[in-house]
């Protein structure tokens, strides 16, 4: 009787040492799919973030890339308006137009001038010739003073005129 009640301990032991090894085994599985799923998980987000990463880093370059045109095209364009205005200023300087400058400055009391200017103004008070002025002419009437330089001139006309010339070469 000792020896089946001592079987029958032993063998519920034994079934209970089974069902906690099963107990056991299944957490275990279980706990090992609920990392892979974790894991999983994880490397879905982390592959998303470095997408999104990677798209920002696209996106900065992309920008980065038409700020760059964007200058380049710029500065292009101001180039080509420069030279619009170069081509300008040629032009007004191989007009005859000094006799008429001359005119509109009589009484002036000093004028300034290029060197090949001084002849058609030796009937003033004092004339300077100045390296610095292309054409036209700097009047001074002792109180006042009327710049009239080719420099001037283009000055102005580049301040004013500069978007609409723009605007017609460019449209």
């Amino acid at each position: 009787m000792i020896e089946k009640l001592i079987d029958e301990i032993l063998k519920q032991g034994e079934e209970k040492i089974k069902n906690i090894e099963k107990e056991t085994e299944y957490e275990k599985v279980k706990i090992l799919e609920e990392a892979r799923e974790r894991i999983e998980s994880k490397k879905r987000e982390m592959r998303q973030e470095m997408d999104i990463r990677l798209r920002q880093v696209e996106n900065k370059e992309l920008i980065s890339e038409r700020v760059e045109m964007r200058k380049i095209s710029l500065l292009k364009k101001q180039a080509v308006i420069t030279r619009a205005f170069d081509e300008a200023e040629k032009k007004i300087l191989s007009l005859d137009f000094m006799q008429r400058l001359v005119k509109a400055v009589n009484g002036a009391e000093k004028v300034y001038v290029n060197k090949k200017d001084v002849e058609i103004c030796k009937h003033f008070k004092e004339v300077l010739a100045k390296d610095n002025i292309k054409g036209g002419i700097i009047a001074d009437f002792g109180d006042t003073s009327m710049d009239i330089s080719i420099e001037n001139i283009m000055k102005i006309l580049r301040n004013r005129y500069t978007s609409d010339v723009g605007s017609i070469l460019f449209s």
